[in-house]
């Protein structure tokens, strides 16, 4: 255990009868904590991903921007949303966290406990509350996307060597972000938890490791004692479905999020497919912690939407091509779609490579290139406009296509209101 011990230890003797007044925002130091980083723009575009597409645009153009356009990220609203209120809760949590109590002196009693092999959470902040967030993608591709751009954003552990004029080496994970395990299973989500806070740390000193004298049969404690060691802002967990959610096995694990929050006060976002929804509302207590708030719903964008995400995909496409092809054209294009990124991202590559390929083409021709490639999703866009109008699904388009409509129209009852309520 001292092995493991080693990276978090902080020198007794400076931290003896050292009582330092903490300034609110002492551990706010990321640009998405410390407000030079907005939430909608970190979500916007995976810049890891479009990389090779800058690397490319001189060697084969048309390629290159077909790679950018099927990476490229444009969050909508809800997902946002989902991010903004995270960070908030991420904010109010670490500022508590900083602030409360002697919190250098807490923190120094904690890691000597952990290396005594005492896995006692410290005494939450009062000043931060419990928050959950629960969010519903009809889309796993996009949840991944999603979970993806978000984790590029947060991933690396920040070092801290001096706090309130006291010197000491501790980290700072603004966020821990967990793709649920295969398995469903408890054991298969704390080993996801140790990986990610070896990536997070750049070290291998979890994942590839037995930790010794951590209790098998109840190791929830051991986690969130590391999770406060390490200043963890808020947990992640992605990628629930009616494949890794399992009864009785997975209740363990949402029983666990459940207490993190409600033990720590460190924010606990969760997300998956209507599966997870389902799981959640027939477990009474767990289930109705984590979905203290309303969960949000997902799926596609909305019409109010429509300029931004139009203007953002065409302002990141070489200027030539902005040359060729006009916002109208794109707008009309993204209407067509029904709003569904999958489809309209599928329709503007169409159009885009028919305006770089051919010299004389145009907004009608553009047009036409999108049409022909929206034509192999007619049954799907009909079922979407079906949806979108508010009038009745066949049974056929709802069992061939219910994984892009949205969820409101799948699991919502007809006679309650359409849509989320928040």
């Amino acid at each position: 255990m001292n092995t493991y011990c080693q990276i978090m230890s902080v020198n007794a003797q400076e931290l003896v009868e050292v009582r330092p007044r903490l300034r609110g925002n002492a551990l706010l130091l990321h640009p998405l904590l410390d407000g030079t980083k907005e939430v909608d723009e970190a979500l916007r575009l995976n810049h890891v991903a479009l990389q090779p597409y800058v690397e490319k645009l001189g060697v084969d153009s048309v390629q290159a921007v077909k790679f950018k356009l099927e990476t490229q990220f444009e969050p909508t609203d809800e997902e946002i949303l989902f991010a903004e209120e995270g960070v908030e809760a991420n904010i109010n949590y670490l500022r508590a966290r900083a602030v409360e109590g002697d919190f250098i002196n807490q923190y120094d009693s904690q890691t000597k406990a952990l290396m005594a092999k005492m896995f006692t959470p410290s005494t939450p902040p009062h000043l931060a509350s419990e928050y959950s967030q629960v969010a519903i993608f009809s889309q796993e591709m996009e949840e991944a996307r999603f979970a993806r751009i978000l984790e590029s954003q947060t991933k690396e552990a920040i070092e801290i060597g001096e706090l309130g004029g006291v010197k000491l080496f501790l980290h700072l994970i603004v966020a821990l972000v967990v793709p649920w395990p295969v398995c469903g299973t408890l054991s298969g989500l704390i080993q996801r938890i140790f990986i990610a806070i070896d990536q997070a740390l750049g070290s291998k000193l979890y994942a590839l490791s037995r930790v010794r004298g951590v209790p098998q049969r109840s190791p929830e404690s051991f986690i969130e004692v590391l999770l406060q060691i390490f200043n963890v802002g808020m947990i992640y967990v992605h990628g629930v479905n009616s494949d890794n959610v399992r009864m009785p096995q997975s209740n363990r694990c949402f029983t666990f999020l459940a207490d993190v929050t409600k033990t720590t006060r460190i924010p606990v976002l969760l997300s998956g497919t209507s599966a997870l929804l389902y799981h959640l509302q027939k477990q009474p207590a767990s289930g109705s912690e984590l979905l203290r708030n309303s969960y949000l719903e997902i799926s596609s964008y909305s019409p109010e939407e429509s300029s931004r995400v139009v203007k953002s995909y065409l302002e990141g496409l070489p200027s030539i091509i902005q040359e060729r092809f006009s916002y109208k054209t794109a707008a009309q294009i993204f209407q067509k779609s029904e709003y569904q990124r999958r489809l309209f991202v599928s329709a503007l590559t169409a159009a885009v490579v028919d305006a770089m390929t051919n010299r004389e083409s145009d907004a009608k021709s553009q047009l036409g290139a999108a049409d022909e490639e929206l034509a192999r999703h007619k049954h799907l866009l009909f079922a979407l406009s079906t949806a979108r109008s508010g009038r009745p699904i066949s049974s056929q388009y709802r069992e061939r296509y219910q994984a892009a409509l949205p969820l409101s129209v799948k699991y919502v009852d007809s006679r309650r209101t359409r849509g989320i309520t928040r």
